[in-house]
């Protein structure tokens, strides 16, 4: 059950009233089930109480169900670290109000020092005082974001793909989501089904760029995997694993019927900006030198993302999902980005939140 949290340590700080969300509709009804991607718009006050981060989803959710979108083999797609922002649940305004991420997790410090620096003491990370602050929060972390799916997925009868959060040494214990704090951070999902459990094992992120590495470790390659769901059988990648062409040839070992891929884009302006290419792992070999530096972000993606790979999988139909909003200074950017039936189609590029509805095709014979 959501445990509606004080909101003492923001009750100061009006709650940000997103944009109004922007509709895109790909396809039509065919009797064959759909994938609802939600472009989230996240903010600091959005994530200062459970109660808040609930309210926040659900208002996206209302949207999509005002369209009958939402339906019992609908899978519902959040962007990757929709839940890594927990980590300033119950914290004071002024970690809200920071102007720079860097003086928010500061300002956390003194309310947690002596388990921030027994944490940062033996942090399994090159960035020891970023490991520490994730990993003081991980409980919270772990538990609201489990409660606040499980919630939102019984009561609107769909199965969510939760999109990420980084926590340490995260499990999948008896149904509970358990970190471990003292292990390394991995950027981690999971699928929460119309009962309120969760599907499946629990997924990581597998090629972290070089800048992630400095925090959280690489997944196993045996975290890459599809999970069967009422709509049948899921491929979900998380951020960078999109863009190897190894995680989706591993991905069609289980014969998924539909690839969906949750990212984090940053700073501003990075989808018009130029590629740069690869990071933390070797560049795929089919990828043309060329490309680095001449090619956008944007165009990258759709050559070298979900929208260029996917049939690696042996798959026609996807949809990526990227995060916006305003958090501190970190910026976001990004489109979704769907093919259906191997035709491209992307969202608008706006500041503000996109609710996508990808139509898939039947499945009768």
């Amino acid at each position: 059950m959501l445990l509606i949290l004080s909101t003492l340590a923001c009750r100061m700080l009006p709650l940000v009233t997103p944009p109004r969300a922007e509709l895109l509709e790909i396809g039509e009804d065919q009797g064959g089930g759909n994938v609802v991607g939600i472009q989230a718009w996240m903010d600091p006050t959005a994530y200062g109480s459970a109660d808040r981060f609930d309210l926040r989803l659900r208002d996206f959710m209302d949207q999509a169900q005002a369209q009958d979108w939402l339906h019992p083999d609908t899978l519902v797609v959040f962007p990757e670290h929709m839940g890594t922002w927990l980590v300033v649940l119950d914290e004071p305004t002024k970690v809200l109000t920071a102007p720079t991420v860097d003086k928010a997790l500061r300002r956390m410090v003194p309310g947690h020092l002596g388990r921030f620096l027994s944490l940062r003491k033996d942090a399994p990370a090159d960035d020891a005082n970023q490991y520490a602050i994730f990993a003081l929060k991980a409980d919270q972390i772990a538990a609201t974001w489990q409660d606040v799916m499980a919630g939102i997925a019984m009561d609107y009868g769909v199965t969510l793909a939760a999109g990420s959060a980084l926590l340490p040494g995260a499990v999948i214990d008896g149904g509970v989501l358990v970190p471990q704090p003292g292990l390394s951070l991995r950027n981690v999902s999971f699928l929460m089904g119309t009962d309120g459990e969760i599907m499946g094992d629990l997924l990581a992120e597998v090629y972290p760029d070089a800048d992630e590495q400095a925090v959280a470790e690489t997944g196993a390659a045996a975290s890459l995997g599809a999970v069967s769901t009422p709509l049948g059988t899921v491929g979900l990648l998380l951020g960078n694993d999109a863009w190897y062409p190894t995680a989706w040839t591993a991905l069609s070992l289980d014969l998924p019927r539909v690839g969906v891929s949750a990212q984090y884009i940053a700073p501003d302006g990075a989808w018009t900006a130029p590629w740069k290419g690869y990071s933390g792992f070797a560049t795929p070999a089919d990828v043309t030198r060329a490309d680095i530096g001449s090619l956008t972000l944007g165009q990258a993606e759709l050559r070298y993302g979900m929208a260029g790979r996917l049939w690696k999988a042996g798959l026609t139909d996807g949809l990526m999902v990227p995060l916006r909003g305003h958090l501190w200074d970190l910026g976001t950017d990004g489109v979704v980005v769907a093919v259906s039936d191997g035709e491209l189609t992307q969202g608008p590029q706006v500041d503000a939140p996109v609710i996508a509805n990808l139509w898939l095709p039947s499945t009768a014979p």
